[in-house]
């Protein structure tokens, strides 16, 4: 993610880059850190970052890179993640409409893409899963309003991300979109979404739980069970 966090950028010394160039200095890191997996040495004199016959050891298994997990939701982002990505990660958002995940997904695989296998993809989502849509709307209500409580002004966040301005005025619960996926309901509901999604072709979920150990246990214990009945045991 090329994102940044304003005082820590401060306290690292680090130049203050504006939001669209900061996607150039991440292609530059990228393409060096992607030459030194290989075999190296790796000199390179860019407009952000210079190394000089820069070797890693050890390096990744020969054959098997990391994945290039990547994230963000402007223009260049997107541009950047069709060119160097192996993983999209698209903030929570609903599945449907012009600016849902089926329209994400469509964009990004409509960009060029030379020389790399296929783009995958991965949802962010904060997930409340009761037994009946009843129940889960109130613990909804009931993490809101302890969000709303406690809530303080956002200080040194780039005015520019796109993200924060799509979730303006909208009641969500957790980070990076959160609950505005619509995981919010029965556990067969969940399912059923969930499974909405992989449909889509999102392969990736990064499911955020409040409590995290109980509400992880629910998941594997109710949910998990019903998806593994639909999309086969590997997929979950």
């Amino acid at each position: 993610m090329s994102g940044w966090f304003l005082p820590e950028i401060t306290k690292l010394g680090l130049p203050l880059i504006d939001h669209d160039r900061r996607y150039d200095y991440s292609r530059e890191w990228l393409s060096i850190v992607e030459q030194a997996w290989g075999e190296g040495p790796v000199t390179v004199a860019g407009d952000h970052l210079r190394v000089e016959e820069l070797r890693l050891r050890p390096r990744p298994y020969a054959g098997n890179p990391p994945v290039v997990y990547f994230g963000g939701e402007s223009e260049p982002a997107r541009v950047l993640a069709a060119e160097a990505a192996d993983v999209f990660l698209i903030n929570g958002r609903p599945l449907d409409g012009p600016d849902g995940v089926k329209a994400i997904i469509a964009d990004l695989l409509s960009r060029p893409r030379p020389y790399r296998d296929p783009l995958r993809f991965g949802l962010t989502s904060f997930l409340i899963a009761r037994p009946t849509q009843e129940e889960a709307d109130e613990e909804f209500e009931r993490l809101w309003r302890l969000t709303q409580a406690q809530r303080k002004p956002i200080v040194g966040a780039d005015p520019a991300r796109v993200m924060g301005r799509n979730a303006v005025g909208v009641a969500s619960v957790g980070t990076n979109g959160g609950t505005l996926s619509g995981l919010v309901g029965s556990y067969a509901q969940i399912a059923d979404r969930i499974s909405g999604f992989v449909d889509a072709g999102v392969e990736t979920f990064l499911f955020q739980f409040q409590p995290h150990f109980a509400e992880m246990e629910r998941f594997a214990t109710e949910v998990a069970p019903l998806l593994r009945s639909r999309h086969g045991g590997s997929a979950i």
